[in-house]
């Protein structure tokens, strides 16, 4: 869901638009296309807050490039089960204490964002372009081991740059 509050005007060449409103991350892949390799994982994510403050440059009257800036806040969480030397005994593995490594994304990025868009028809815009962000915080991992039912291992760790492609298909009426 997203809030726009837009400032326009049909006779000038920039505008100035804000917009705010729910982010949820869906993670399709976590480990690349191959499907098999995600089956030992877990993801979880929460609906987050979102704003962006643009600028667009209308440089016909169908066209328009868009510069902007824009703040996410969101958590996923990841758990990978995995089998630790402690968890096999002399019959196998103990699949009634497995392990995991849990890491958890509370996520702020600050990210620009650069994009081309095209008015369609009266109501109906498409926007196409990429955003760069800088992450604003570090981000948390444990250890969980299920023989010992202990968790260890916290530390931060970097994160890297979030990178986005994105389509927007935008209706409006008024």
């Amino acid at each position: 869901l997203i809030l726009s509050a837009t400032y326009s005007n049909a006779q000038k060449r920039l505008t100035v638009s804000a917009e705010s409103g729910g982010i949820l991350p869906i993670p399709v892949f976590y480990k690349g296309l191959d499907a098999y390799s995600n089956e030992n994982h877990k993801i979880s994510a929460s609906i987050g807050f979102s704003a962006l403050i643009s600028c667009n440059w209308h440089y016909d009257r169908k066209s328009y490039l868009s510069m902007a800036i824009n703040y996410e806040s969101y958590v996923l969480d990841l758990k990978e089960f995995v089998r630790f030397p402690e968890d096999i005994g002399p019959g196998g593995a103990r699949i009634e204490n497995p392990s995991f490594l849990y890491s958890n994304f509370d996520a702020q990025n600050l990210s620009v964002r650069i994009s081309f868009g095209n008015t369609i028809s009266q109501k109906i815009k498409l926007n196409t372009g990429f955003q760069l962000g800088l992450p604003l915080n570090q981000h948390f991992r444990y250890t969980y081991y299920g023989a010992r039912d202990t968790i260890d291992g916290m530390y931060n760790y970097e994160t890297n740059y979030p990178f986005l492609i994105f389509v927007n298909a935008a209706y409006q009426w008024y």
